[in-house]
Formats: C-alpha cells, sequence, structure tokens
C-alpha cells in the first residue's frame, strides 16, 4: 500500500518508454519474488530469513505493473464500456472479496473439478456483493444524510 501511494505521488518522474521491456521485467519480478520464498518456505537457519529478501522483487513487481498500467493501452481500456464496467467492479470489490474468500477457499466441491473453481469464484464474488451492500447501508446509517438507494450501488 506504501509503494502503491510513493509511486502514485512521484509519478511525474515514472517515465514509461518502452511496454515490452517493462512487462519482461514485471515478469521477471513476479517470477522472483516466488523464488525467494520457494528458497525459504519450510526452512530453518538462514534460508528461512531469504524470503526476506523477496521484498525486493516484490516491490519491483509493483513499480513495474504500475508502469505498465500507465501506458495507452490502459487508459483506453477504460474508455470502453464493458472493460469499464468490469474493471471498476474488481476495483471496488477488492477489499471484501479478501475478506470472505477465506470462507469460501475449501476442498469441499473438489470432486466437481473442472466446475468447481466457478462454483467457489461465483460464491466468493456473491458474497463481496452483499458485504459491499450491508456496508453501504450501514455507512447511510450511520450518516445524518436520508437513506436513499445509492446503497446498492457497488463502484
Amino acid at each position: 500500500m506504501v509503494m502503491g501511494g510513493l509511486l502514485y505521488k512521484h509519478r511525474s518522474k515514472i517515465s514509461c518508454s518502452c511496454l515490452w521491456k517493462d512487462i519482461l521485467y514485471m515478469g521477471i519480478s513476479f517470477v522472483a519474488y516466488f523464488v525467494f520464498l520457494g528458497i525459504g518456505k519450510g526452512q530453518d537457519g538462514w534460508r528461512y530469513y531469504v524470503q526476506i529478501a523477496g521484498l525486493l522483487p516484490l516491490h519491483s513487481f509493483c513499480y513495474y505493473i504500475y508502469k505498465v498500467c500507465n501506458y495507452r493501452w490502459c487508459k483506453n481500456l477504460f474508455k470502453r464500456k464493458y472493460p469499464r464496467i468490469i474493471l471498476l467492479l474488481i476495483g471496488s470489490l477488492t477489499l471484501e472479496i479478501y475478506i470472505v474468500q477465506f470462507n469460501f477457499i475449501t476442498d469441499r466441491y473438489n470432486y466437481l473439478l473442472p466446475l468447481n473453481f466457478i462454483i467457489v469464484a461465483a460464491s466468493i464474488v456473491a458474497a463481496a456483493v452483499l458485504l459491499k451492500i450491508a456496508t453501504n447501508y450501514f455507512l447511510q446509517f450511520l450518516s445524518k444524510d436520508d437513506f436513499d438507494k445509492s446503497g446498492l450501488k457497488i463502484y
């Protein structure tokens, strides 16, 4: 979160000149992060603390994904109706999805193998939408303003 704030604060100093190079560095950072975690997971001693070094590629991943999303293709994506709605829904439900996901991720539906991902993902999104609406109405209840139907608005 702090890294995102720092990137936004210094956005005028960040130059975006080569999309493919930024995508490559983003991918390398992503893989390097999991390599560091893989080296230290379940280990003892100094190997366990190698996971801390994984913060460096994680921060560089945040930097390069910011750069990749700052190119014209992403701005054009927000000008189209359906991709804009999908991205706004994902962005507005991110916190709620994070909160409810732990209650729905289970191996209960593994016997339905191709469909289990769809069932779990749909359950998580449905619960996140309900949580978002409940939160909006609760905030209206605590507010001095009158109740209105804006509580049903997700984004």
